[in-house]
């Protein structure tokens, strides 16, 4: 059996080498530990770059855990990227809820942040997007005004968008709803408005159901609303303009039905103004009716209707019968000549016949006198006339006159200007001439007239001839 030794200087190399060993494998980890950051710090840039955020953010959250920027700053970009893509992916997740006014608020705050950021392009199209549905979700709620403004602001802000392409078909079409729920509400003047704004702003008007194609359908019905409400509130004029921009609208051959309501109108116009005595505005609407109605039904109530009118306004001893009366009297007056009212209604009562005075500035009260168009079937007509009865004369070439005053009656049938009865008669006697008088120096005449007849002795003898 042979013993053998182990060589010291084994133990030697091992000692050496041991360190060396040591060292390296601290070195490749180390070394492994700063290409894995790097490579991963490269990887992150990369993902930023192609604006892969989602892939991006758990690379970064590693990076962040094992690779602070004390030891590792090669790592300092990092999380400024993390940073902006989690703004980002957190307005997307709004996004993709369908959390449309969070979105836009998101989206905004990511573009305020970063006005170039690697995002940039994808947050304005999701940022107008997400105004689009949100302005959708607002009409959906009757929040017209809301909706517009969200449309509006993708025309002001995100011009050259997928969205903004749609923006004004969805503005016509939210104007349409919106002047629809105007109108419900009886909102005609802003009804009115918004139709004729989604008429300026749909980009297709001559497309089959576009919003000008509807709008213009809907025009009638507004008009004719309208015009009905305003009748009702007694707002005749305003009611009849509607009218007639109906009319105009549709033509005379598509009109005739809506002529008929425009007659109706003015029929009730006539007989707002005859219960206030307006007798004239009254006839002057019922011959616009006339005008208006294309049906004998209509013409037929026209008709029954100014008759109504004609009959009040005989009857009536208000101020434009009176106005009437006295401008019959003075045409029978000074052109011996039948009287030619503008409207037919004087003498209607045959059975009481009176008479109206002309010439003479006085209040007849006597049951001779006309009080209205209808009794009125004579006229008095009075020429005063002055009579020297005696001339005095007086020392120095001075002279007292004495005048009477007389009146010539003439009664007139007004109806056909032939006299019917005339007298003359006497006023008072002039005062006599005193024996002695004092004159104004250089005035060598003066007058004393008499008193001209009382209306008293003219309704007497009016009233042997006027029962």
């Amino acid at each position: 059996m042979t013993t053998t030794t182990k060589p010291k200087g084994n133990k030697v190399w091992g000692c050496v080498l041991a360190p060396v060993v040591i060292f390296a494998c601290l070195f490749l980890c180390v070394g492994a530990y700063y290409v894995g950051g790097y490579v991963m710090t490269r990887s992150v840039g990369s993902l930023y770059a192609q604006g892969d955020c989602a892939t991006l953010l758990p690379i970064a959250d590693q990076i962040t855990r094992f690779f602070p920027q004390q030891i590792a700053p090669f790592t300092q970009s990092v999380p400024a990227q993390a940073k902006e893509c989690r703004l980002y992916v957190q307005a997307s997740d709004s996004y993709k809820k369908k959390q449309w006014s969070q979105a836009v608020t998101d989206f905004e705050t990511y573009l305020k942040a970063y006005p170039k950021g690697v995002q940039r392009e994808g947050a304005r199209q999701s940022a107008a997007d997400s105004l689009l549905q949100w302005s959708k979700e607002q009409q959906s709620k009757k929040d017209f005004a809301g909706a517009e403004k969200s449309l509006l602001k993708i025309k002001s802000s995100y011009a050259n968008t997928t969205a903004s392409q749609k923006v004004n078909q969805t503005l016509a079409e939210l104007y349409i709803a919106w002047a629809k729920s105007l109108e419900a509400s009886n909102n005609y003047s802003l009804a009115e408005a918004k139709y004729n704004l989604a008429i300026s702003t749909d980009p297709n008007p001559s497309a089959a159901g576009s919003p000008t194609e509807q709008a213009k359908q809907a025009y009638v019905d507004l008009h004719l609303n309208w015009a009905r409400q305003l009748l009702g509130s007694k707002r005749y004029d305003e009611a009849v303009d509607h009218l007639n921009l109906v009319i105009k609208f549709l033509g005379p051959v598509n009109s005739s039905k809506f002529s008929n309501e425009l007659a109706q109108a003015y029929i009730q116009w006539a007989n707002s103004l005859s219960s206030d005595s307006d007798f004239e505005g009254a006839l002057d609407k019922l011959s616009l009716a006339g005008k208006a109605a294309s049906t004998n039904a209509v013409r037929d109530q026209i008709r029954t209707a100014n008759d109504s009118t004609l009959n009040l306004y005989s009857k009536s001893s208000g101020a434009q019968a009176k106005t009437l009366m006295d401008s019959a009297a003075r045409s029978v007056c000074q052109n011996r000549s039948a009287a030619k009212p503008s409207v037919p209604i004087l003498g209607l009562d045959s059975g009481t016949k009176r008479a109206l005075l002309y010439g003479v500035s006085l209040s007849p009260s006597s049951s001779v006198w006309a009080r209205t168009p209808a009794t009125s079937y004579y006229v008095a007509c009075i020429t005063p006339q002055q009579q020297t009865v005696q001339t005095c004369p007086y020392n120095g070439g001075y002279y007292i006159k004495r005048i009477a005053t007389n009146w010539l009656v003439e009664v007139r049938n007004l109806l056909t200007g032939d006299v019917y009865r005339s007298t003359s008669l006497a006023g008072g006697s002039p005062e006599s001439c005193p024996y002695v008088h004092t004159f104004t120096r250089g005035i060598f005449t003066h007058e004393h007239t008499g008193a001209p007849p009382s209306l008293g002795s003219l309704e007497s003898w009016l009233s042997k001839y006027i029962r």
